[in-house]
């Protein structure tokens, strides 16, 4: 009875592994003991083991089909497998919603079980990503954590949820921690590079924000959308303005026809998807061109649009229009 109080306790302290041996020694002893069997089930749900630990309190039940704990807890871990099998169901069948509500019901079951409760955590997290819901999957990952500290997918899918919410130092520094744990883990190592890759593209200036277009904008897109952004920013349009107005405008301007001049060209906008800053594009050599002001290209733009009429509109047709230039822009 002292060993057996013993055993409860340490599995009260989640030091199932300490449990599982001196009643392993026990059960050595007494294979048919139902309250053994029970601990010993106990503590490998609490471990993790939740096949084995059911096969225990089925064994328990044999054995005493009266065992009032043995019962309990074999109920309750059918019930958690079942919301967990079916949350894996709905998840899978793209039932985010359910799958989120599924999982919720399985956590709420055990509070004590954390290691069963980390890779639920991390479910539910993975549901909400799909849901772009990434500060719940955070916290949901940082839960899972708590839990289990030394839960490596629940870290690594912490880090998709810090690049989703561009918060990339805290990604990089888990995914770090993830090689450390893990060196040859080429999935992690990949992952890390493109963290770091999307970290120095957010320190560059957005050129598909500047010109509020999306990412998969085409050749056309940019260019309406060029004219749209160069037209309400042009310097002359804020003439009238405060000299913070104009100050404003102006810079403006320049950034809306340095992104054009980038993403107009195929090789430049290549290079500039690629991670690229301006300053590395223009190293890069066979772009051709001098240094352009943000007005020559508005107006070389105008012009070969028809828009312009007598602005510069004259010896601009033969010049192939500012698809085919490329233009350097001094900072």
């Amino acid at each position: 009875h002292v060993m057996m109080m013993r055993a409860e306790l340490l599995i009260g302290r989640n030091k199932v592994d300490d449990a599982g041996t001196v009643l392993w020694a026990m059960l050595a002893k007494d294979r048919q003991n139902p309250d053994l069997l029970y601990l010993r089930g106990k503590a490998l749900l609490y471990g993790g083991s939740t096949d084995q630990a059911m096969k225990h309190f089925q064994e328990a039940l044999r054995n005493d089909p009266d065992h009032k704990r043995a019962r309990e807890c074999h109920k309750m871990v059918k019930a958690m497998e079942k919301a967990k099998t079916a949350g894996n169901d709905a998840f899978k069948e793209g039932k985010c919603d359910e799958a989120i509500s599924l999982y919720s019901e399985a956590l709420a079951m055990d509070e004590k079980n954390v290691t069963y409760n980390s890779t639920i955590y991390c479910n539910r997290a993975a549901a909400k990503m799909r849901k772009k819901d990434f500060e719940g999957a955070l916290e949901d990952c940082v839960q899972a954590l708590k839990l289990n500290p030394g839960y490596t997918k629940a870290l690594t899918r912490r880090a998709e949820c810090y690049v989703q919410m561009k918060e990339f130092e805290k990604a990089i520094a888990d995914y770090e921690e993830a090689i450390q744990r893990e060196p040859d883990n080429r999935d992690f190592n990949q992952r890390l590079k493109a963290a770091k890759l999307e970290k120095k593209k957010a320190a560059r200036k957005n050129y598909y924000s500047i010109l509020e277009v999306s990412e998969n904008a085409d050749e056309a897109d940019i260019k309406k959308a060029y004219k749209k952004t160069a037209l309400k920013w042009h310097p002359d349009k804020w003439a009238s303005g405060s000299e913070e107005e104009k100050d404003k405008a102006e810079q403006a301007f320049k950034d809306i026809g340095e992104a054009y001049a980038v993403l107009s060209d195929p090789m430049k906008r290549q290079k500039y998807d690629a991670g690229q800053d301006l300053e590395e594009i223009e190293q890069g050599g066979g772009f051709g061109g001098g240094d352009m002001d943000p007005n020559q290209l508005f107006q070389m733009f105008m012009s070969h649009q028809g828009g312009f009429g007598g602005m510069n509109g004259g010896g601009m047709g033969g010049m192939g229009g500012p698809g085919g230039m490329h233009f350097n822009f001094r900072h």
